[in-house]
């Protein structure tokens, strides 16, 4: 079955918001031997990985523009699509590597110091999760390149109806204008009023 713009438009603004909603969890938690934090700290993905909800959104509008703009507008949504997803997960990837790293600027901005704080974490469900829905954001725009020649523009039914009757009347109205012109040359008077406007 071929793969239709209104579906890769779906799926993606469905996986973009599907990247909101995870950075909005809690990603990785963590515990310090600094004082003043007391022991335990946590973040989400929006704090610890903030192009992960940037890459969302960007998604979301990439899909809408998939699905309701020109060839060459849709090219460049689709390639959006693809940098949306290989960023998400390359932020993700990085958090994976090191949550510890990550979670030592959250503390750092909690206690007001510059740098970063010594962190031991480890990341949650979320993060693999936002891994998946990355990866699968990436082949969507794929797919959305491979298929963008294909596609057409906006569907008929955004334009505005037109009645039976006026589809019926353009042409009439078309050959009136043309049997008056015909009219006008084969009057003498018009004739006249032209020689003496010569």
């Amino acid at each position: 079955m071929a793969l239709s713009k209104r579906t890769v438009a779906l799926v993606g603004v469905l996986l973009g918001a599907s990247l909101l909603v995870l950075a909005s969890l809690t990603w990785a938690t963590g515990s310090s031997h600094d004082v003043v934090l007391g022991g335990g700290i946590s973040g989400s993905g929006g704090s610890l990985a903030p192009v992960v909800p940037a890459m969302g959104l960007v998604a979301v509008a990439a899909s809408i523009a998939v699905a309701t703009t020109g060839r060459v507008a849709r090219f460049v949504s689709a390639a959006l699509l693809l940098v949306a997803g290989l960023g998400a997960a390359a932020a993700t990837l990085y958090l994976l590597v090191d949550p510890g790293r990550a979670l030592g600027h959250v503390a750092a901005e909690k206690v007001a110091r510059t740098g970063s704080v010594a962190v031991q974490g480890t990341v949650a469900w979320p993060v693999y999760a936002a891994l998946v829905v990355s990866l699968l954001l990436a082949a969507t725009g794929i797919a959305a390149l491979a298929r963008a020649r294909r596609w057409e523009g906006l569907s008929a039914a955004y334009e505005a109806p037109v009645s039976a009757e006026t589809a019926a009347a353009e042409p009439e109205r078309e050959s009136l204008w043309d049997q008056v012109s015909r009219e006008d040359l084969a009057d003498p008077q018009v004739r006249r009023d032209s020689g003496a406007d010569t």
